[in-house]
């Protein structure tokens, strides 16, 4: 899609640097389709909604790892 708005040099930096891409198709295509919530948009959100719950798992997760090391270490040392 890059490559055909805008030729080569778009293309590179539209698969080098992904997250800054993302951000300007983002901002493009709104402004485009002068509305916020179109498909585009909307799987975006809803990638960013899928990155958030993930993180938050992985940080329960990782305090709860750390907790039952503490316990078992607590637990052998007696």
């Amino acid at each position: 899609m890059a490559y055909q708005a805008s030729g080569a040099a778009s293309a590179f930096l539209t698969f080098g640097l992904p997250g800054l891409s993302e951000a300007y198709w983002f901002i493009t295509i709104w402004h485009e389709t002068g509305s916020f919530l179109n498909l585009y948009t909307l799987r975006l959100l809803a990638w960013g909604f899928v990155i958030l719950v993930g993180a938050t798992m992985l940080m329960i997760g990782t305090k709860l790892q750390k907790s039952s090391q503490r316990e078992q270490s607590l637990k052998s040392a007696v």
